[in-house]
């Protein structure tokens, strides 16, 4: 005679909850996504150029400086600001240099987050990543407030962590950006992954030792990006679905009995 299953509902349930879990973390290894994707913002996730080609100008006729070419503005776009300033504009006193940053601030305010456009699979990368349970966080030497204005513009909440020029002290290729990423998520370094389109990236995911994925999105040719520590370049933000993570060596001692199929734990 059958066991009437009402007897033992708890142990149903433990099973259930047990399984469920199983199915999770058979999910993850399958699927092989990270545990945390942090990104750059400007030519990875978005193109802003022509924003920031307006605000340059703008401000170069404001303190009558000659103007420089796009491609000559297009390169400094990713570096520190006051590098930026400094390249562009010749000066060397610090005081001009913050000055002039004031005043591109108050048109990048007119102009920025509407001159500024998600690559055509940005939104949909983001929205699969969360959807399959990475966490998201954007590291960026923009300020944070105007990386979040972008998406709260567009009514997209995708990024659970913004870290911008106004949060840190050190910025990119300086690592403080990276560790407070890490802590808020409270993430290992092998947990996560870096993904910028600039030699800058390349280098702080390297001064942070952290994998990087590279991406030719940017005014950074392959091969630039290739000759930093890296486990690929891809050419779209999509292709990062082409990037796997192993995490084997810090699977729990349980999944062996969950999943006795050992091919699951073979690295490719």
């Amino acid at each position: 005679m059958p066991i009437p299953t009402y007897i033992f509902p708890a142990s149903m349930l433990y099973c259930s909850h047990i399984q469920s879990i199983a199915e999770k973390l058979k999910r993850r290894i399958l699927l092989s996504y990270y545990p945390l994707y942090l990104f750059d913002f400007d030519y990875t996730l978005v193109c802003s150029e022509s924003a920031i080609l307006k605000c340059f100008h703008i401000t170069f006729d404001k303190f009558h400086l000659p103007q420089k070419s796009t491609a000559a503005i297009k390169k400094t776009i990713g570096l520190p600001m006051r590098d930026a300033v400094r390249i562009l504009s010749g000066y060397k006193n610090e005081e001009e240099i913050t000055a002039f940053i004031d005043a591109y601030k108050i048109e990048a305010d007119h102009y920025m987050t509407a001159g500024t456009f998600f690559y055509p699979h940005t939104v949909e990368t983001l929205r699969t990543l969360k959807k399959n349970g990475a966490r998201l966080g954007i590291v960026s030497n923009k300020t944070g407030s105007r990386v979040k204005e972008k998406f709260d513009s567009a009514g997209l909440d995708l990024i659970d962590y913004y870290v911008g020029s106004d949060d840190v002290k050190e910025l990119k290729p300086g690592t403080e950006g990276i560790k407070k990423a890490l802590a808020f998520f409270q993430a290992e370094k092998n947990e996560a992954l870096y993904i910028g389109d600039s030699v800058t990236d390349a280098m702080t995911a390297k001064n942070a030792n952290l994998t990087f994925v590279g991406v030719t999105t940017g005014m950074t040719t392959h091969d630039e990006l290739a000759a930093f520590p890296h486990q690929k370049i891809i050419r779209d933000i999509k292709e990062l679905f082409t990037v796997s993570y192993s995490p084997i060596k810090k699977l729990p001692i349980a999944l062996p009995i969950l999943f006795p199929d050992t091919r699951l734990y073979q690295r490719p």
